[in-house]
């Protein structure tokens, strides 16, 4: 049996107009942040609350915007959002959204610094000798080999899909700054066309 809307539900009535705009089902939502249809639908219809982890998945599977952000946020928070008045600090909606970006900041950067430690223990276990986090002026890189004369530079990426093209336009720079015959980029794996200077990090000793 369905769960019962209760009053006021503004939370709810916000996640449906996300729906809505995304051309999603709530099904589909709960698919996506890893819920069942009963959790789901108690959450759009007030009957519970989502945990914070659970509204962190659903901001990022229905937010496409700030404005959007801070809609949900703002309802989360059990405030109103004033569509008329969208410049009006709402101080608890805004410290909700600073809180949910310094968490996926954090989780990015526990990711990268498990990442470079494996590319670390590939290369550990290959025997090749590198200097980690190398500076030289502005330039620096997560991974320095020099070997017969020539320099490899290594930078660790481990979002495959996230700004590929800025990642491209850093490797050239570094290659210029750092006087590097080679700049590999390793990540996690390897997708269909993302160019010849990204390495699997399983085929990293192959590759240099």
């Amino acid at each position: 049996m369905p769960a019962t809307e209760t009053p006021d539900n503004v939370l709810g009535k916000t996640i449906k107009a996300l729906l809505k705009v995304r051309g999603m089902k709530a099904y589909e939502l709960g698919e996506e942040i890893g819920l069942s249809p009963t959790s789901i639908s108690k959450i759009m219809n007030g009957v519970s609350r989502p945990r914070q982890n659970t509204f962190t998945r659903m901001c990022q599977a229905l937010c496409k915007s700030k404005e959007e952000e801070r809609r949900l946020v703002a309802a989360y928070a059990g405030t109103e959002f004033l569509e008329e008045e969208p410049d009006q600090p709402l101080p608890s909606a805004e410290k909700e959204i600073l809180r949910l970006r310094a968490e996926q900041f954090l989780e990015r950067k526990t990711q990268s610094i498990q990442f470079k430690r494996s590319v670390a223990r590939e290369l550990d276990k290959a025997g090749i000798a590198y200097k980690q986090d190398y500076c030289e002026g502005i330039y620096s890189t997560d991974f320095l080999i020099e070997r017969d004369g020539k320099r490899i530079a290594l930078e660790c990426k481990a979002n495959v899909g996230r700004d590929i093209d800025k990642t491209l336009a850093m490797a050239e720079l570094l290659k210029a700054g750092l006087k590097c015959q080679r700049v590999v980029i390793v990540v996690p794996y390897r997708e269909e066309g993302i160019g010849s200077a990204f390495v699997s990090v399983f085929e990293l000793e192959s590759s240099l």
